[in-house]
């Protein structure tokens, strides 16, 4: 099957669907209600922590401050760590449903069954992410100040000569450039980041479907999958833009508090009590998004990667041309 036809991989995963042995509504609910469990664990976890860092004021308090706020930090490293490797879970289901073989919820822990291997590339392509992002950011800030937008905030700086008052001159200049410089800055972001992106986008893949390849090797196969193939999963992504749009509206709803009191928007219920409740709604709006399209969207990933993993078929070879006649 070829990546490029983007409706028989659609279709071969509906099929894939309809003939699975297991429920496969069931696994990604429960894969679901697992993470929204932690992520609630978690936030309520902060919440407390917050409330107990604030009554601990003082000097007398400075012991038991740093402890909460190092409970703090590593309850939130772990949120970092877990997710992603719970994610990961699902991936290997999807493989499996795509093989018409059986899946059951102990698949969904597949991530932390190589916990290490997953931990290696998540934490290369963080640094890889990273290192791109601070080059990004300096080199959109080069280009910055080569644009008409920096030129106030050039004037504001080379008119101070006290450096004391050098940041108090220049901030309300930064304010107002800081959404082109935001931009230019995320531009270069997403042209750095992009290719980046896709060439090690079956990383994870290669990494549960095989059992030796470790992190650098599930990155090697990935690239080596994706030469040549690159826009066509693009196009296959975007294909599916309107479950990224869902994804993102519901994501929207775990930040309505903020974004609500950005618009000086008034709840009828206390402020503390915001932040569960739309995390309550974002809870109900991702079970409903992922109950009913993720084992779609999911398998048709896995049946792309199955097209991707399949030998190339070799290149002919050059006919010989034709030698010169030689009488002899």
């Amino acid at each position: 099957m070829d990546i490029c036809d983007r409706r028989e991989l659609k279709n071969a995963a509906g099929r894939d669907l309809s003939e699975a042995r297991c429920d496969p509504k069931k696994l990604v609910l429960v894969h679901t209600g697992a993470a929204l469990s932690l992520s609630l664990i978690l936030l309520a976890a902060d919440y407390v922590l917050n409330l107990r860092i604030g009554n601990t004021g003082g000097l007398s308090g400075v012991g038991a401050r740093s402890v909460l706020t190092t409970l703090r930090t590593v309850l939130q490293i772990a949120g970092y760590v877990i997710l992603p490797v719970w994610e990961l879970g699902w991936l290997y289901v999807t493989l499996r449903l795509s093989r018409r073989q059986d899946a059951a919820v102990g698949d969904l822990a597949e991530g932390f069954r190589r916990f290490f291997p997953v931990l290696r590339l998540t934490l290369l392509k963080w640094v890889l992410f990273g290192a791109l992002s601070i080059a990004a950011c300096y080199l959109g800030g080069l280009l910055f100040l080569a644009t008409p937008w920096a030129e106030p905030l050039l004037e504001a700086a080379m008119s101070v000569s006290d450096p004391e008052a050098l940041a108090e001159a220049i901030m309300p200049q930064i304010q107002s450039t800081i959404l082109p410089m935001t931009g230019i800055c995320g531009a270069l972001m997403l042209l750095f980041a992009a290719p980046m992106f896709y060439r090690f986008r079956m990383a994870e893949y290669v990494l549960l479907d095989q059992e030796k390849p470790g992190a650098f090797a599930a990155m090697a196969q990935s690239r080596r999958m994706i030469r040549g193939n690159a826009w066509k999963l693009v196009r296959l992504d975007l294909s599916f833009w309107w479950f990224y749009l869902l994804e993102v509206l519901v994501a929207a709803l775990s930040w309505g508090d903020l974004l609500l009191a950005a618009m000086d928007v008034t709840l009828p219920w206390p402020a503390e009590a915001s932040c569960f409740v739309f995390f309550a709604l974002y809870a109900v709006c991702s079970l409903l998004l992922y109950g009913s399209c993720k084992p779609q969207v999911g398998v048709t990933y896995a049946r792309a990667y199955e097209a991707l993993s399949q030998p190339r078929e070799p290149l002919p070879e050059p006919e010989p041309k034709n030698q010169p006649w030689n009488p002899s």
